[in-house]
């Protein structure tokens, strides 16, 4: 893993605190629509942060996970799932594993169920 030694502002030293810190890449979870059920872990670049997307297709909830350039972060964006499109603003933090965060869930099951569901009716 590269190191790079930087000084930031803020961070738990109080507002405007100048400190010294070591740049590391984040290790974030990560996982598709279907398999946020059991994320993995990735490391991502050294300037990039964890995301978490929520989208609701229907009347389901689920989440997209990984690592996104910051300058996207809560930047309303559009997300396609089984040919269903949906609008979602990627949350972003920056610490490790930070992206955890579990949404309530209906089993995958269910949930596929009802995606095809929604999907086949876009097409009558």
């Amino acid at each position: 893993m590269l190191h790079h030694s930087h000084t930031k502002l803020c961070g738990r030293y109080g507002r405007g605190a100048l400190r010294t810190s070591v740049l590391a890449a984040l290790q974030c979870y990560e996982c598709d629509y279907a398999g946020c059920l059991f994320p993995s872990k990735k490391t991502c670049g050294l300037l990039e942060s964890c995301v978490t997307y929520k989208a609701t297709f229907g009347v389901i909830s689920v989440s997209k996970k990984g690592c996104i350039n910051p300058t996207q972060c809560w930047l309303e964006t559009s997300e396609t799932y089984l040919g269903i499109t949906a609008k979602t603003t990627p949350s972003c933090c920056i610490t490790d594993l930070c992206n955890s965060a579990a949404m309530p869930r209906v089993s995958a099951i269910t949930g596929i169920a009802l995606l095809v569901t929604l999907w086949l009716s876009k097409l009558i």
